[in-house]
């Protein structure tokens, strides 16, 4: 379960995290462009629409979200066909790489051209949702499997609250006067920085239960792939370990832990007929 919370964690984290950027970034690439680009004629049209700034601003976010839920909804049963034929953890890891990969875009993208490539492809890996649901309903028998769902929707949940929560904290920190110099650093790098830096794995077994030593060994297996644990939250208990790292450690660390709670962590077997 810790790779497919992380998925879907991710995935809305990176759909949110935009939204409190939204009047700041359409400002800042009209005059970075200038009136004649796309961006400005964008924001043209948009006014032809509508005469209240504010409305303009919602259009152009949902410009911007409909082309990231359009993508998502068109390659989630690509990616599930894949995971169908190739299996679903290196498909999901797959993607994973590719939503750490459109955060390095957005971190760069001083023109909205880039920032369109990124919000392409954060879209279409985020359709690995798919993906996540599947590996549910094949790892969970029949009574666990609402559980399971259960969290797969907390993680969707969670990545809704934490991505413009994200953003907003974001949104005032502007590297570009720390890194004056670096080509494609804009104001909202900041906010691309932080997504791709966070990463939150749960994990959870009836395995676990009354085995001592869990957390130890997670933490060594984290501990082994060079990666640090940022935060642990308190929805931890005694089958379930909830804890953020940094995204790029995400890939390793999660073979690490799947590999050294092996036992603890499968599905608990079915019980045998009365």
């Amino acid at each position: 379960m810790g790779l497919v919370f992380l998925t879907v964690f991710l995935d809305m984290v990176g759909f949110s995290v935009i939204f409190p950027l939204f009047p700041q970034m359409l400002d800042w690439y009209v005059a970075e462009e200038g009136p004649e680009s796309f961006v400005g004629r964008l924001a043209a049209w948009l006014e032809t629409l509508v005469e209240d700034r504010f409305a303009v601003i919602v259009l152009f976010g949902g410009l911007l979200g409909s082309l990231y839920s359009g993508l998502q909804f068109i390659f989630a049963p690509i990616w599930g066909g894949l995971s169908d034929r190739r299996g679903r953890r290196s498909i999901l890891l797959f993607t994973l790489t590719g939503t750490a990969l459109s955060y390095v875009v957005w971190f760069f993208a001083g023109s909205f051209a880039l920032l369109i490539a990124a919000r392409l492809t954060g879209g279409i890996m985020a359709g690995n949702i798919s993906i996540a649901s599947a590996a549910v309903a094949d790892t969970h028998k029949k009574a666990d499997r609402a559980k399971g769902m259960g969290i797969l929707g907390a993680g969707i949940g969670l990545g809704f609250v934490v991505g413009p929560a994200l953003g907003g904290l974001a949104s005032g920190w502007d590297l570009t006067a720390s890194l004056p110099d670096t080509p494609g650093v804009n104001p909202f790098s900041g906010a691309a920085l932080i997504a791709f830096g966070l990463a939150l794995l749960n994990l959870e077994g009836t395995g676990m239960v009354g085995v001592p030593g869990i957390a130890a060994r997670t933490f060594a297996a984290v501990a082994s792939q060079g990666a640090s644990v940022l935060m642990i939250s308190q929805a931890s208990s005694e089958q379930s370990i909830c804890f953020v790292i940094p995204t790029p450690a995400a890939p390793p660390v999660i073979r690490a832990v799947e590999d050294e709670l092996a036992l603890e962590l499968a599905p608990a077997p079915a019980p045998a007929p009365g």
